[in-house]
C-alpha cells in the first residue's frame, strides 16, 4: 500500500511513506518565494515529490519543501 488516508472532521490528511503531506501548491510556492507554476515545474523535474488528494490537487511534504528551500539558499544546483 502506498499510503493511508485518514479522514478528520476538519481536514483530510494524507500520509505517504511516513511523511505528513500538508502543503498545497500555493503554500509551497509562498514558502519557496516562487510562483505556483515554478512549483509544478520543480515537481515535473523531480526536485519535489507530490501526491494527489481525493480532488486531484497536489500535496507536498513540508519537510521536502523546507529541504529544497535550504538547498536553494545554499546555492545548490536547483534552477527554477
Amino acid at each position: 500500500m502506498r499510503g493511508s488516508v485518514t479522514y478528520d472532521a476538519k481536514a483530510v490528511i494524507f500520509v505517504s511513506m511516513g511523511k505528513l503531506l500538508t502543503l498545497t501548491v500555493k503554500e509551497a510556492a509562498d514558502l519557496l518565494g516562487v510562483k505556483g507554476a515554478s512549483v509544478r515545474q520543480l515537481e515535473r523535474r523531480g526536485k519535489l515529490r507530490a501526491v494527489r488528494d481525493w480532488n486531484g490537487h497536489r500535496l507536498f511534504s513540508d519537510k521536502d519543501v523546507q529541504r529544497l528551500k535550504d538547498q536553494l539558499i545554499k546555492g545548490l544546483d536547483y534552477s527554477l
